[in-house]
């Protein structure tokens, strides 16, 4: 009632400065027309010098538009992978944003992968421990960046009317997630597998944000909690304690789909993580265990601190009865807000500290294993004996920022990551935003930080990778 109240009193003013026309429901890049929709005259795929992208796009109720144009992108990618040294790299978009070529995220998706190419193939160490990764490939260590953009109808309406969808829009991207984007990401992951069963070393990185964040969630949270609960029962795969197994194998490290997931400014409840939090705190894990998950809000993200709750409660009515004052609070707060589940701080270097960190738990630092600025030989040496010395969850230098964790008591081999940003690096809610005046990219550090992040992710599992093949080497060679 609520709900229908506003959009009463908001909807004569709204229409008149946004015009009447609404957003037809409709794939970008399918090669023939779909029912009513036109032929968009474009394939699913564009081949650049330095990266290929690929588009996946999803209707309203969360089907595949054309299962054609996956399958596409799915054999590209899978082709890609097997010639050794592939980075996938998969993005679903938020709120108000498409697949359409026109689309601010879908031009800064494709900077980004022209910068995870340069970084990724300009680190010699990384290269030649790639090389040294890729069983019987000439590839010299070279990456190949693929991008896969999974699109859906982030906007509904035109221009302000599309603030109305917000419950509308939220449910889509809850759909999505349930529906064949699971597929989507489960048979990437399986090629993803595959390629490093072979030893062609392939990394694939998912990143959702907003209610892009939402829609990944939806597709990986039962699997994660499946695995995190396994991990806290002591068993795993054959029966043996998962860190036994991670140790001898990085393949046997928990995981949900690739390498990892990220989700910035997600636009989800937090009462959805409550769960996996539990389940992350208290659970024991290898020291190999590298993050599987990385939820990253932003202290500047009105959107989501302010509006967010605004929406729950006037849109949302089917949540049921609270038990308590607390469980409303997380049903009505979105992930990254609510403090008891935050573990790190994400600042930049040099730049303030996360104001709404309490005082005693800001610049705890580091930890002993903490992510230098240069990695240095040893990790990747066979003779080093600690394989796994250094964790990205204890934080570190990245760029031009600083991650630290906010307590004492976060583990840093815990897999999952729930980090409050500072304004700086994200100025408000968008992902990929641009200064009106300098055009300069307002989250350029915040970028650079996912690309270091994932720079030293990849290096770290290469150089597991490395160590397990000369371990086994060393025990076939070995005397009985």
């Amino acid at each position: 009632m609520k709900g229908s109240l506003l959009l009463l009193v908001t909807w004569p003013a709204l229409l008149a400065v946004s015009g009447c026309a609404a957003y037809r429901p409709c794939p970008y890049h399918v090669e023939k027309a779909i029912g009513s929709c036109p032929d968009p005259g474009k394939g699913p795929l564009d081949r650049q010098p330095d990266y290929t992208i690929g588009f996946v796009e999803f209707d309203d109720q969360g089907w595949l538009w054309d299962r054609g144009q996956m399958e596409t992108v799915l054999s590209a990618v899978e082709q890609t992978a097997q010639k050794g040294g592939a980075v996938i790299v998969v993005y679903v978009h938020g709120w108000h944003h498409s697949a359409d070529d026109e689309d601010g995220d879908v031009a800064e998706f494709r900077r980004a992968l022209s910068d995870l190419d340069k970084v990724l193939n300009d680190d010699p160490e990384l290269s030649s421990l790639r090389a040294a990764a890729i069983k019987g490939k000439e590839t010299h260590g070279r990456a190949t960046v693929f991008g896969v953009y999974a699109g859906w109808r982030g906007g509904s309406l035109p221009g302000n009317l599309d603030f109305l969808t917000f419950s509308e829009r939220k449910r889509a991207a809850h759909r999505v997630g349930h529906g064949d984007l699971s597929e989507l990401l489960i048979r990437l992951n399986n090629i993803h597998a595959t390629a490093n069963t072979q030893r062609l070393y392939a990394g694939m990185v998912v990143v959702g944000h907003s209610f892009g964040g939402a829609a990944v969630f939806s597709a990986i949270s039962d699997r994660l909690q499946i695995d995190l609960t396994m991990a806290g029962a002591g068993t795993a795969k054959a029966g043996a304690p998962r860190q036994e197994l991670c140790r001898e194998n990085p393949a046997h490290c928990l995981n949900i789909v690739g390498d990892l997931v990220v989700l910035v400014n997600p636009a989800f409840e937090s009462s959805l993580y409550n769960e996996i939090d539990y389940l992350a705190k208290s659970s024991s894990f290898d020291p190999c265990q590298t993050p599987v998950l990385l939820a990253v809000s932003s202290e500047a993200d009105w959107p989501n601190r302010r509006y967010f709750p605004i929406g729950q409660v006037l849109f949302t009515q089917e949540q049921g009865a609270f038990r308590n004052r607390a469980q409303k609070h997380e049903v009505h707060t979105s992930l990254g807000n609510f403090p008891a589940q935050v573990t790190h701080c994400l600042k930049a270097d040099p730049g303030d500290d996360c104001s709404s960190i309490p005082q005693e738990r800001r610049q705890v630092g580091p930890g002993p294993h903490a992510v230098a600025a240069g990695r240095g030989e040893a990790l990747a040496s066979s003779e080093h004996k600690d394989a796994c010395v250094q964790h990205l969850g204890a934080g570190g230098k990245f760029g031009e920022t600083f991650l630290y964790p906010v307590a004492e008591t976060v583990k840093p081999e815990n897999p999952v990551m729930l980090v409050r940003a500072t304004g700086e690096l994200i100025p408000g809610h968008d992902l990929f935003s641009r200064d009106p005046k300098t055009k300069e990219l307002t989250t350029r550090k915040f970028v650079g930080f996912l690309v270091k992040f994932v720079h030293d992710l990849m290096y770290e599992k290469a150089a597991q990778s490395v160590r397990t093949a000369e371990a086994r080497r060393v025990a076939a060679t070995s005397p009985p």
